[in-house]
């Protein structure tokens, strides 16, 4: 549900799936992070929440060393929320696609499709 290219205050990230595992990357310059579901036993439930953390050096996740948490409301939302553990800051980010679909206004005036 969260995977994809988000973008937010002249930020982008990036959530994909590898090996089974949610991985956040914000740029070349910053190291790849693990995303965790906040649910004990990483059920679906929403608002969905994950903590970001550090891949050690063999790839697994420190689970200790939470640096973000993002939310998604719900499932297709177009917004994803993001903050640090001890600040109250959140930055919003769009879902790329669905930020130029709402600022579009007058677009391509398609007809479905199927």
């Amino acid at each position: 549900a969260c995977a994809g290219e988000w973008l937010g205050r002249g930020k982008s990230l990036s959530i994909s799936e590898k090996n089974g595992k949610l991985l956040l990357e914000m740029g070349p310059d910053a190291p790849t992070l693990a995303l965790l579901p906040e649910s004990a036993d990483g059920a679906e439930v929403w608002p969905m929440r994950w903590t970001a953390v550090r891949l050690s050096s063999v790839g697994e996740p420190e689970k200790q060393d939470v640096l973000y948490i993002l939310e998604l409301p719900t499932p297709t939302a177009p917004r994803l929320l993001v903050r640090r553990p001890a600040h109250e800051g959140i930055v919003e980010f769009t879902r790329s696609g669905s930020e130029a679909a709402a600022g579009a206004g007058a677009g391509t005036g398609g007809g479905g499709g199927g």
